[in-house]
């Protein structure tokens, strides 16, 4: 039988009050900001499984048996669960970062230890030694950043503002565009002074009027970050930054390196079980410039969107991550779900299924899968996403 999980909750700043709340029924924490919802088994805050004897943390539970709870995982990845589900549930934004490759999270983690910086240190960036690709499904309209822009197009925008002699290195990036110029651009522009984003703000002001829609939503996001974060240079990154706004069941993945921040707005984030961040700004946790500049990706990244197909009872989300998958389930009757010899853990969305003919869950409800389980038959009428390794 899967079991049932308790999931752990995280109360940042920047969380919205009633989201999660309603989505878990929480009433007591309703006017909180309840930033994420954890279903995993990362050891800061893992979930907690409900078994026979009793209710203890999912990743003390997983390392009682590892090979049979977790089946081909347990060989991949040493013994942990690779992946971690959240809801999240952004009412202001959130920081823009980027997370790092595997080699620079086993070389940042060790050299913090090495220096005795406590794991729950505020000024730490390496929390564990793992990479942390992701994938957000919108679960509200879902506003965010991600990525840098094409070349040509960051060039227009200047343009159009007439912001192009603003900070010095555009000059340089105009004349030859390229990664290495758009790294100079970027680290003036997150070291502005407030005088500098005053001037900023004056300009887009005279010039909205004239602007295309496109440019003056643009426009629109720098004022939005403005409303929270007056005087950080973070309010300039949609100039150079796609924004882009997530419908409900639309996705998008991120990889090392990517810049992004997630606006507003709530979903389903997936992400290899890490929780390693090296932040720029709009945000007021601990910033490291210096390591992000040396981290980020400055070629130009579109967004790839994968949607829920139309009319369809399941839709898959794919990624080129090797730690985890999405699925969909739009349930109306009866499905069986098989992926053996691999963990999951499954989080109804809307409905009550039943599944095995013998459990019943609600919205918010989720279990955890093992390894040994043949198959799950899915029952009723209901909303289900299920993240198991590819």
């Amino acid at each position: 039988m899967p079991y049932l999980l308790k999931p752990s909750f995280q109360y940042y700043a920047w969380g919205d009050t009633k989201y999660i709340q309603q989505f878990c029924e929480l009433s007591s924490e309703f006017g909180k900001p309840l930033a994420e919802m954890w279903l995993g088994a990362h050891p800061k805050a893992p979930s907690m499984i409900l078994t026979e004897q009793g209710e203890q943390p999912l990743d003390q539970f997983l390392a009682s048996n590892p090979q049979r709870l977790l089946g081909k995982a347990a060989a991949l990845y040493q013994g942990k669960l690779p992946f971690l589900m959240k809801v999240l549930a952004a009412r202001q934004p959130l920081s823009i970062q980027v997370h790092p490759d595997k080699l620079t999270a086993e070389q940042g983690f060790a050299r913090e230890n090495q220096s005795g910086i406590a794991l729950n240190d505020p000024a730490r960036n390496f929390r564990d030694d793992n990479h942390k690709p992701e994938l957000i499904m919108a679960l509200t309209p879902f506003l965010m950043m991600r990525g840098f822009r094409d070349y040509a197009e960051l060039l227009e925008i200047f343009t159009s503002l007439k912001i192009t002699r603003l900070w010095p290195a555009f000059k340089d990036f105009a004349a030859e565009p390229s990664p290495h110029g758009l790294k100079q651009l970027f680290a003036q522009i997150l070291c502005s002074p407030s005088a500098q984003l005053k001037d900023l703000k004056a300009r887009i002001n005279q010039a909205k009027e004239n602007l295309e829609p496109d440019l003056y939503y643009i426009c629109d996001v720098v004022d939005h970050l403005s409303q929270f974060f007056p005087w950080d240079s973070g309010i300039a990154s949609p100039l150079l930054l796609n924004t882009l706004i997530l419908k409900p069941g639309e996705a998008v993945h991120l990889d090392a390196g990517i810049p992004h921040a997630y606006i507003q707005g709530a979903g389903v984030e997936l992400m290899a079980n890490s929780d390693n961040v090296i932040r720029a700004g709009l945000t007021a946790k601990h910033i490291d410039r210096e390591l992000l500049l040396r981290v980020a990706d400055f070629k130009p990244s579109l967004p790839k969107l994968q949607a829920l197909e139309t009319g369809a009872k399941h839709t898959m989300f794919n990624t080129p991550f090797a730690e985890f998958q999405l699925e969909y389930f739009h349930l109306n009757g009866v499905e069986t779900w098989k992926h053996p010899d691999r963990p999951a853990i499954l989080l109804c969305l809307e409905g009550e299924p039943t599944i095995n003919k013998c459990m019943q869950l609600s919205k918010g409800n989720a279990v955890f899968v093992s390894a040994t389980e043949p198959e799950l038959v899915l029952q009723g009428r209901a909303n289900l996403v299920i993240v198991s390794l590819p």
